[in-house]
């Protein structure tokens, strides 16, 4: 199952849960009056607490309010057999949910995920395996950004296992709306990075305007390479490597800062 898929599992769970218990159209509206109003308000916050980011909320709760609504529509259905006080309910429940939705930024309230997105909302991160430590000592300073915004800070260790990873990769590049080049000499290396991800990503900030951010690891030689005329996060001559701790952690708050500039956050 995707992300997705999970969390609308989740969503259905919610507002289903008790169903196999129930066997006769009474136990129906019982429930549908049990879990609306402050009851239901209660539950729904208490479920919302088990995602960390707004993207993952936004999907929750849009599920939860066409569910809702296809219920309601059953119960304002002139032959409906359910009582108008569970109906009335429904539409309380309905209010609290559009409530927290109109509280998410704007991006998320159509409750499509990144796949549907037409905007694109994913920072991809293009780095030698040898460089791993280095994007993970910076990824810590993107989550409070991950978990209040659509944005989605995208490595190969997104890439979950049967996916075919090539495949991953590209769809992730036609997302991308920053990408980070972490570079080193590993990095130049790469024939995967050299053939595959460097003339994508290029091309997309040139026919699509993707931002590239040069992110200097280790000393290397960048004579002729075309991100050579890119300004870069930090100087050629003055690496990640050659950095103190505080410069680093200073280096890593600039980046979060660029991305939001970027991205008008």
């Amino acid at each position: 199952m995707t992300d997705e898929e999970i969390i609308k599992s989740e969503a259905h769970d919610f507002i289903f849960r008790d169903e196999p218990r129930r066997h006769t159209k009474s136990h129906s509206v019982e429930f549908i009056s049990e879990i609306n109003g402050h009851y239901f308000k209660e539950e729904l916050d208490i479920r919302l607490s088990f995602f960390t980011t707004a993207l993952n909320k936004s999907i929750f709760l849009n599920e939860v309010k066409d569910l809702l609504q296809k219920k309601l529509n059953g119960f304002e259905n002139p032959n409906s057999p359910y009582s108008i006080r569970a109906a009335i309910n429904l539409q309380k429940s309905l209010f609290f949910v559009r409530q927290i939705l109109d509280e998410l930024p704007t991006i998320l309230k159509s409750g499509k995920s990144n796949s549907e997105q037409s905007i694109r909302d994913t920072i991809f991160v293009s780095y030698s395996h040898n460089d791993r430590k280095y994007v993970d000592d910076f990824k810590r300073h993107f989550k409070n950004l991950e978990r209040t915004h659509a944005i989605n800070l995208w490595d190969d260790s997104n890439i979950k296992p049967g996916q075919k990873w090539e495949d991953e990769i590209r769809t992730a590049m036609a997302k991308a709306k920053i990408v980070i080049f972490v570079i080193s000499a590993d990095f130049f290396a790469s024939d995967f990075i050299a053939n595959k991800e460097l003339p994508t990503l290029l091309k997309r900030a040139d026919d699509d305007g993707a931002t590239i951010l040069n992110l200097f690891i280790k000393p290397c030689d960048i004579t002729d390479s075309p991100l050579a005329s890119i300004q870069g996060l930090n100087a050629p001559s003055h690496t990640v490597l050659q950095m103190s701790e505080l410069e680093r952690e200073q280096l890593w708050a600039s980046m979060v800062t660029q991305v939001r500039e970027r991205l008008s956050l």
